[in-house]
């Protein structure tokens, strides 16, 4: 399987991610249709590139770069959604 180091890493990475993905579901309804249709589109992007990440991942034995490219991918779509929510948050008179 792996180390203690690998299997604590997997339980955080998909805790972690269970909890973005609930509160973009949660948030996709803070603001109009427009931001729910971006919420959801994230949330399958995200989904997707997890998906793509732990199929991909493996004992770090070797190099695995695309791992890293979808784990970026990750972790900027996330990253960009909160920025939108700030600014949707900004708008609201």
């Amino acid at each position: 399987m792996g180390s203690q180091r690998d299997i604590l890493h997997i339980v955080a990475t998909s805790a972690m991610s269970t909890f973005l993905v609930a509160a973009m579901a949660f948030g996709a309804f803070a603001h109009g249709t427009r931001f729910r249709i971006y919420s959801f589109a994230t949330i399958a992007v995200v989904i997707a590139f997890g998906a793509c990440a732990a199929s991909w991942a493996g004992p770090m034995l070797e190099p695995r770069p695309w791992v890293g490219l979808a784990e970026r991918v990750n972790i900027y779509a996330t990253m960009l959604w909160l920025a939108m929510l700030a600014v949707c948050f900004l708008r609201v008179p």
